[in-house]
């Protein structure tokens, strides 16, 4: 009730920058005014290319941690897990980012949201062969971006290898753990809501412009 209370006096103050971050419906069972989701897959398409490259991999990395430290909550510290949470995740998460809008330009029809969110690593480690697409695109814009090759080349070897090469019914068992955690969170509708948004808000604009950021 109390972000609540921060939204309706910033609306009554006439305050514009504000964001409201809040899976909790209202009454009549729609998101409350001013609903914004929180993508961690986001990636301001404002920012300069050298500084999205750099975002790429803050991003996956922070993922990543993430979803290790929701396993090691639930009691639970395995080394394995660890070391498979930070290369997988984080290689995985840094393709999809980068591929994702690609894929929308090319087949909105198949690819619709402008940007990747959790759902599209879901959807992968569900069904590696969904990975292709991420990987062939990917290759071409490598090649016609050849001072970016570093940043991808070993990733995409990666993911040709464990998730479509013989490494693929091993990391099916190996995965299982992290499949599940996701898996768990975006099960639940209201959390599913705020991590898949289309309109997501930007942690650093709220912080360099002074946004007003409840969150629930």
């Amino acid at each position: 009730s109390f972000g609540d209370d921060v939204f309706d006096l910033c609306k009554a103050r006439g305050i514009k920058k504000l964001y409201r971050v809040d899976p909790l419906l209202d009454d009549s069972g729609n998101h409350k005014e001013g609903f914004i989701g929180f993508n961690p897959y986001y990636i301001n398409p404002d920012l300069s290319e050298f500084d999205k490259r750099i975002e790429l991999v803050n991003k996956a990395r922070i993922f990543a941690d993430v979803l290790q430290m929701i396993y090691e909550a639930g009691g639970s510290v395995d080394t394995y897990f660890s070391g498979l949470n930070k290369q997988l995740t984080s290689c995985l998460s840094t393709i999809i980012m980068k591929a994702y809008p690609i894929l929308h330009e090319k087949y909105p029809d198949k690819y619709r949201r402008e940007q990747a969110c959790p759902q599209e690593f879901l959807d992968v480690m569900n069904d590696f062969d969904l990975a292709k697409d991420y990987v062939a695109v990917m290759e071409d814009y490598m090649r016609s971006h050849p001072d970016e090759r570093r940043d991808y080349e070993n990733k995409i070897k990666l993911i040709q290898r464990d998730l479509l090469g013989d490494g693929a019914k091993t990391m099916r068992e190996q995965a299982r753990g992290l499949v599940n955690i996701i898996s768990d969170i975006l099960a639940n509708p209201l959390i599913g809501d705020v991590l898949c948004a289309e309109k997501t808000m930007d942690l650093d604009k709220a912080l360099s412009e002074n946004y007003v950021t409840i969150i629930n």
